[in-house]
């Protein structure tokens, strides 16, 4: 996000909750030749029909939610067999526990027969949204001003060691643009001049901190 709008800073407001939800779609295994269409229970096509919709009511939602399904398993996994079992994943993110509470009620309108097979789903793991200390946040915004940098509130998606910190000290967080908005991942980058910002501010804001305490 700030490299594409072409922002120094990010003065980080805390860090999203999310919840992920794993799927499970039973079918029965059957010859890829011998079954009719119709007569199929294909787990597969279950779960690729419960990922469209999935897709058409969450993007009916608010525009900064975030949500991926990134692991499908597939048994028996082999290409001659109709699937009769698949998993799959549901990682959704946002700072309003609100949206959080909409995402769920999406999970829950899905029926219990998909294509006729048999859905179950359950919650494999979630965390609350964490609000970083308004004082140092502020601070933050403040030096990235006085640095003369563009910057702009924002929720970090992912996880940190600062939303854990904040239970035992104030706490916030500065971020800076990487080359392609490339995160957490091999090819991440970040350029020794936007490094330099961010140190910047941060000097900044301890002395702000230094100041007023």
């Amino acid at each position: 996000v700030l490299e594409a709008e072409g922002i120094d800073i990010g003065v980080v407001e805390g860090v999203c909750g999310m919840i992920n939800y794993e799927f499970t779609f039973t079918g029965q295994a059957g010859h890829a030749g011998t079954t009719p269409m119709k007569y199929r229970k294909d787990a597969l096509y279950a779960a690729v029909k419960t990922i469209q919709y999935l897709h058409d009511e969450l993007d009916q939602l608010d525009s900064k939610l975030v949500y991926t399904t990134g692991k499908i398993s597939a048994h028996p996994n082999i290409h001659t067999i109709i699937p009769d079992e698949v998993k799959i994943t549901l990682d959704a993110r946002h700072q309003d526990p609100e949206v959080i509470k909409q995402v769920l009620a999406v999970i829950k309108k899905i029926p219990s027969i998909v294509e006729q097979c048999e859905v179950s789903y359950e919650e494999a793991w979630s965390r609350k949204t964490v609000s970083f200390t308004t004082e140092l946040v502020d601070y933050v915004e403040i030096s990235a001003l006085e640095c003369g940098y563009s910057n702009r509130r924002i929720y970090s998606g992912p996880g940190h060691d600062a939303q854990f910190a904040i239970d035992l000290v104030p706490t916030t967080m500065i971020f800076v643009p990487s080359v392609g908005g490339h995160s957490h991942c091999e090819i991440e980058y970040t350029p020794v001049e936007n490094c330099l910002k961010g140190a910047n501010v941060l000097l900044n804001t301890i002395l702000h901190i230094d100041k007023e305490h």
